[in-house]
């Protein structure tokens, strides 16, 4: 009620002759204007007995100080306690260590794993297990008891820390050997999967991608590659990789990079090389079959009639080879390496012909058009003239038959070695992005849920983060060697680091 109103309502009653009422409502305007005086409900205790909730109260209201105290009680404890020993104990010290410990446990525990884990370092023969048990025994009687008994407090605290410390120090061994054993199979698996790892590394440098069953790829991985279809992701991955094929073989014979491969490519190609040998067929014939003619060709052959030989040659070669690669008759097989020595012999002879006309500018033109050319001839081979692709697998089998490959050549070819099946050239079909079984798949679930028609596209996705640049190179370096968590168990717990810090050291001084 406002003020206004209680004056109004006691001049009413007194003009109304009620005294009583006047006479209360006048009492009861006097106490709201009277102040307000809070009496404490109990007084706080002073001195002695009103220390330990002042500490407390100092401890919430500072509780970054509290921390610093909490973890500095392991040094206060083992000056109580070894006070204590010698019969000079100080109970209300010990108490409020007591106290400060309980605001704040983590910290204590902190503290006291510093000081002994420092002190098992710094002293070897602590760390094994005769060493922290007479250590956990020795801490333990030093550490303060609330005990009455102070004897029997200590007693069972030395007792409780050579116990803990034996078991601490048998449970660090037996981890440290469970690292060691691990780290030792790490170490071994690596060795095992070094030629892997390396061609790897070589294929992913190279710009080739594999599906992660094929480069032992992570769970995760896996799991992706099983849902986004392992047939399909294989033909995704035979895409990518005779893009990178068709250009390492470009980069392998300089040719620009958005040039197809065709016989007239090849041959333009050649045309540039031929040169030297055109001005060598220009020659006169050699007059000495001993000047470093290989091979008996007679004196009377001129430089014309050994380059057409030469070219029959190779054409004989590249009919051969081509025959091979789709039957892999061992008689072509045969054929095309004799006649490839066939074609080194005439290029030898072709080369005497120009040093026995002392044309030595020419001798060194020839010899560097009879390297390219050889490059040429070999992605000639490789080459498929029905889709104008190099044919990875064609490379390997040179390989595997010894045939001097170098460079992208040489790339390409072990990169089929190791992975045939996603180094083929590609079908017709293989571009297709769905599978008959992701259109049956959509069409049924499609009944059931909506959700059903993103299968399709969920399954093209996987399959482009599983070959793209990211994934691919987290295959193409394995991690080797022990993970995050068994590295901190064994800075914590192995023989090595002092297994009583956590155990033996801190148990007894935690305990009261």
């Amino acid at each position: 009620m406002a003020n206004e109103e209680l004056y109004q309502a006691l001049k009413n009653a007194d003009a109304d002759g009620d005294v009583e009422g006047a006479r209360k409502l006048a009492a009861y305007i006097q106490s709201m204007s009277a102040p307000q005086v809070s009496q404490p409900s109990k007084p706080l205790p002073i001195g002695k007995e009103g220390f330990a909730d002042a500490l407390k109260q100092e401890l919430a209201d500072n509780p970054i100080a509290a921390k610093y105290a909490a973890a500095g009680t392991a040094l206060s404890d083992l000056y109580q306690g070894t006070k204590q020993a010698f019969g000079f104990g100080d109970k209300e010290a010990i108490k409020n260590n007591e106290i400060i410990k309980d605001a704040n446990h983590g910290s204590a525990i902190l503290g006291n794993v510093a000081l002994y884990a420092g002190t098992g370092m710094l002293s070897p023969v602590l760390n094994t297990v005769k060493g922290a048990t007479a250590a956990g025994g020795v801490i333990g009687a030093l550490s303060p008891t609330m005990d009455d008994n102070v004897v029997y407090g200590k007693a069972k605290n030395a007792l409780l820390g050579a116990a803990s410390s034996f078991a601490g120090a048998k449970g660090g061994q037996y981890i440290g050997n469970k690292i060691d054993a691990k780290k030792a199979a790490e170490a071994l698996r690596q060795s095992q999967n070094a030629t892997r790892d390396a061609t790897l590394q070589a294929t992913q440098q190279a710009g080739y991608v594999l599906p992660p069953s094929y480069a032992n790829g992570s769970l995760p991985a896996r799991i992706a590659e099983s849902l986004s279809g392992k047939y399909k992701t294989n033909q995704a991955a035979q895409i990518l990789n005779q893009r990178n094929t068709n250009n390492l073989a470009r980069e392998y014979l300089g040719m620009p990079k958005g040039q197809a491969f065709s016989d007239d490519a090849i041959n333009a190609l050649k045309d540039v090389q031929n040169q030297a040998y055109r001005d060598v067929a220009a020659l006169p014939p050699i007059s000495n079959p001993f000047n470093g003619v290989a091979g008996g060709v007679q004196p009377t052959q001129s430089g014309k009639e050994v380059l057409n030989q030469l070219k029959e040659a190779r054409f004989n070669s590249k009919l051969n080879w081509q025959h091979f690669n789709k039957t892999g008759d061992p008689a072509a097989y045969a054929n095309a390496a004799k006649l490839d020595a066939t074609a080194e012999q005439l290029e030898n002879t072709l080369e005497a012909i120009a040093k026995n006309s002392n044309k030595t500018d020419l001798v060194d033109s020839l010899r560097a058009s009879r390297r390219e050319l050889a490059k040429i001839h070999t992605i000639d081979k490789a080459m498929n003239d029905a889709t104008g692709d190099v044919d990875a697998t064609v490379l390997a089998k040179m390989l595997t038959n010894d045939a001097p490959l170098s460079d992208q050549a040489k790339t390409i070819g072990r990169f089929s070695q190791a992975y045939g099946d996603v180094s083929r050239v590609p079908k017709s079909g293989d571009a297709n992005p769905m599978t008959a079984l992701d259109w049956m798949s959509t069409a049924v679930g499609a009944g059931i849920s909506p959700y059903a028609l993103a299968l399709p596209v969920g399954r093209m996705a996987s399959r482009a983060a599983i070959l793209s640049p990211m994934a691919q190179k987290a295959m193409a370096n394995p991690k080797y060697g022990v993970g995050p968590t068994n590295k901190l168990a064994e800075a914590i717990f192995s023989s090595r680091y002092s297994p009583m810090a956590l155990t033996g050291a801190t148990v007894p001084a935690l305990a009261e």
